[in-house]
């Protein structure tokens, strides 16, 4: 799928890039690297063990307070699930985007809702076109390049006077906020006072090859199920410009995605 033209936003006027301060520069500029000093638990050594855990046992006790809606310029919405910390001298906001076919409702993104609202922050955590349970108006719906979406949620949570603001992406949602981070340069707003991701596959062509080997069949499948199911909701929602036609000859994500 082709990439939406770099989102900019004009809140800030870009600092000199010759010698920006430190309070403007953004967050990949003056965060140092760091060795991982992460151990698995004993019984969940390998990346099988840990997702099938995370994605199926894992239990997370945590509800978001609220949904809110915003509608995009080009007549379509956006779902936010929000959760409250109710810390009186703390303004900080955590912004959560998930991964392909996830939702602010999956475990990871649940736990790192709480795990934000315990240290006083509020979290909110965007679920992508279409990944809200219902689906989105328009035919375009999501993917790794489309940071248009992230950037008016930025926005819109920046124009509520938060003092600092934090991104989490997991997945693909760690490519948007990588590019958004990248698009925005030096115009990147102060109150973002840093970022994380986890797990976004930076060199997509890779990536794909990855999970089409045989011994992901089941995570390929997984996706494919529902992908395949919100393509059918496309075309009937939209006969005229969407087909399912080439649906059965798919068998891999980089075929769905071709």
């Amino acid at each position: 799928m082709l990439s939406p033209p770099p989102s900019t936003s004009p809140r800030n006027p870009p600092p000199s890039t010759l010698n920006p301060s430190p309070s403007t520069r953004p967050p990949h500029a003056i965060a140092p690297i760091v060795d991982s000093t992460y151990t698995p638990p004993p019984l969940l050594h390998g990346g099988h063990r840990q997702t099938l855990y995370a994605s199926l046992v894992r239990h997370v006790d945590f509800t978001y307070d609220r949904r809110e809606r915003i509608e995009t310029p080009d007549d379509d919405f956006l779902d936010l699930d929000w959760a409250n910390a109710n810390a009186p001298d703390a303004r900080r906001v955590a912004i959560l985007t998930h991964g392909l076919e996830g939702s602010a409702d999956r475990r990871y993104m649940r736990g790192m809702a709480r795990a934000f609202v315990r240290r006083g922050w509020d979290a909110c955590a965007l679920n992508l076109r279409g990944c809200s349970g219902e689906p989105n108006r328009q035919v375009t719906t999501y993917h790794s390049g489309k940071t248009d979406d992230l950037a008016l949620v930025v926005d819109h949570v920046l124009d509520q006077a938060y003092a600092s603001v934090a991104l989490v992406g997991f997945s693909l949602g760690g490519n948007l906020t990588l590019k958004y981070l990248g698009e925005q340069g030096h115009q990147l707003d102060a109150q973002i006072i840093g970022a994380a991701v986890v797990s976004a596959p930076v060199d997509l062509d890779a990536s794909a090859d990855r999970i089409d080997r045989w011994s992901n069949w089941h995570y390929t499948q997984y996706f494919l199920r529902s992908l395949r199911w919100k393509m059918r909701v496309k075309a009937e929602q939209h006969p005229d410009r969407v087909s399912t036609a080439p649906l059965q000859e798919i068998r891999t994500l980089r075929g769905f995605d071709d």
